[in-house]
C-alpha cells in the first residue's frame, strides 16, 4: 500500500510503500568538525553578501520527513550547481553568483550578516578573529548540575549516591564536542564510573563543573591572515597508563587557523 503525502507550504511529497522504503529515514546532519572547519574558513575571505543562511521552519511528526526534506534540499542545491561533497553529506562547494537569490525564492529564508547562534553555538565576528563558545548554555547547566547532594561517606553501588552522573557526563559531553576541548581528558575519565559509582567519583566530577564556572567565557578562536592550506596535527599515547587494566591511553588534535576543529 501506498501512502501519498503532500505538504502544501514545502512542496514536499511523501511516498511510502511497506516493505520498499517505509524504513528508509536517514538524513545526513553536517559533522561538528566540518561545521569548525569551515566558521574557521570562513573568517579568511569576504563574500559580497556576507551571508549565512537559517531555515525558519522545521519537520516533525512523520516518520520519512526529515529524508523527504532532506531529499528535497539536496535535489534543488545539485540543480542550481552546487556539488555534494563525498566526506560530508550535508556541504556543498561551488560558486553561488545569484543562488542566494534563487533560494530566498525557493524557500523562506532569514539572511544574516552576522549570525550570533549556529546550531548552539555562539558566534563572535571581530576584525582578525572569530570565536565559538558556549557561555549561555553553561549558565544553564551549571545550577542544576551541582546541586546533586551526597549522602554516603563512600559506597560501592549507585543505591548511597544521589546524583545524576549520567546525565552530568551527558551534558559535558555535549559541551566538549563544540567548544570545549580542554576537558576532553578529565570528562572521558569520568565516562568510565557510569557503575559501581562513588562519591569520590561524584567529587571528581563536580571539580570539572567548577572549573566550567570560572572558565564559562572560554572556547575557540580561528585567527585570520594565517595559512589556510596548513593543518596541524599531533598524536600522542601514554603507556599502561590504567592503573586498574594497564591500557594506554591515545589521543589526538587537529588545529586549522590556530583552533581544534577535531
Amino acid at each position: 500500500m501506498t501512502t501519498d503525502i503532500k505538504l502544501d507550504s514545502l512542496h514536499v511529497v511523501v511516498n511510502r510503500k511497506q516493505g520498499l522504503d517505509y524504513s528508509e529515514t536517514f538524513s545526513s546532519v553536517v559533522s561538528l568538525n566540518t561545521l569548525r572547519f569551515l566558521i574557521a574558513y570562513a573568517e579568511n575571505f569576504e563574500d559580497e553578501q556576507g551571508s549565512v543562511v537559517k531555515l525558519k521552519k522545521s519537520l516533525y511528526g512523520l516518520k520519512q520527513v526529515p529524508r523527504a526534506w532532506n531529499k528535497r534540499c539536496v535535489d534543488f542545491l545539485k540543480a542550481h550547481g552546487l556539488h555534494q561533497l563525498i566526506t560530508d553529506k550535508s556541504v556543498f562547494n561551488n560558486k553561488i553568483d545569484e543562488f542566494m537569490m534563487k533560494l530566498n525564492t525557493e524557500f523562506e529564508v532569514r539572511i544574516t550578516d552576522n549570525p550570533e547562534i549556529i546550531v548552539g553555538l555562539e558566534i563572535e565576528n571581530a576584525r582578525g578573529f572569530i570565536n565559538i563558545y558556549q557561555e549561555s548554555y553553561m549558565d544553564q547547566l551549571l545550577t542544576p548540575a551541582v546541586s546533586g547532594t551526597d549522602n554516603s561517606e563512600d559506597c560501592n553501588g549507585m543505591e548511597g549516591v544521589n546524583f545524576p552522573y549520567r546525565e552530568a557526563v551527558g551534558c559535558l559531553l555535549y559541551l566538549l564536542n563544540r567548544s570545549r576541548p580542554d576537558i576532553t581528558y578529565a570528562v572521558n575519565m569520568a565516562s568510565r564510573k557510569m557503575e559501581n559509582l562513588t562519591v569520590h567519583d561524584v567529587k571528581k566530577l563536580k571539580r570539572i563543573f567548577r572549573y566550567l564556572q570560572g572558565t564559562k567565557n572560554l572556547g575557540l578562536r580561528y585567527s585570520a591572515n594565517l595559512n589556510t592550506s596548513l593543518i596541524d596535527a599531533y598524536s600522542d599515547a601514554d603507556y599502561a597508563g590504567d592503573e586498574l587494566s594497564h591500557r594506554s591511553t591515545s589521543g589526538y588534535v587537529i588545529l586549522y587557523m590556530g583552533s581544534p576543529v577535531a
